[in-house]
């Protein structure tokens, strides 16, 4: 007999884990406790939620990321970098690289856009990406909207949860947010 292989189907993973964040209060906060967490310090933090009718943006003020920071924010049930020693970290929080596809327990698309040290990036990808990915992937293609654009803005990361299919009980999603 051949060697025999664990096999999955990363697009299946990842909605099945983004079902774990369906209540919008838990979706919204995994992006916010990465905004608290991920910056060299407290002093100075801002973290906004916005919500429209189909969406909910979190922007803040922190280090934003870089290239390696950006591929690990991508890559599913992967590694800490912070755990590595390559990445501040203030809280330690991060324990299975799931969190990011939060936005999948309530809306299709996910828009990532982040400035560090004068370089902005932004991606996008959607729940039709991850659909029609092979039954076999191991990879999802990630849409680039922009890449290593130079910029005098600020350091920080907007995180846009778009195509919304549940409404945020905006009440229960602050007392999440203030605890």
């Amino acid at each position: 007999m051949n060697e025999v292989k664990m096999k999955g189907n990363l697009g299946k993973s990842i909605l099945q884990t983004a079902g774990q964040f369906s209540e919008p209060s838990g979706a919204v906060w995994e992006y916010v406790s990465n905004s608290i967490e991920y910056r060299s310090s407290h002093d100075g933090t801002k973290i906004s939620v916005t919500i429209d009718k189909d969406s909910i943006e979190i922007s803040d003020n922190s280090d934003g990321m870089d290239a390696p920071i950006i591929e690990s924010f991508f890559t599913f049930a992967g590694e800490n970098l912070a755990r590595q020693g390559r990445q501040v970290s203030l809280l330690k929080r991060g324990q299975n690289g799931t969190g990011k596809i939060a936005a999948f327990g309530i809306g299709d698309e996910l828009i990532v856009e982040t400035v560090r040290n004068n370089i902005k990036n932004k991606f996008k990808l959607t729940r039709k990406d991850i659909l029609d990915s092979p039954d076999d992937s191991s990879e999802i293609p990630v849409q680039n909207l922009i890449s290593n654009e130079k910029t005098k803005e600020s350091n920080g990361t907007r995180i846009k949860i778009g195509k919304l299919n549940t409404k945020p009980d905006l009440k229960r999603l602050i007392r999440k947010i203030s605890r």
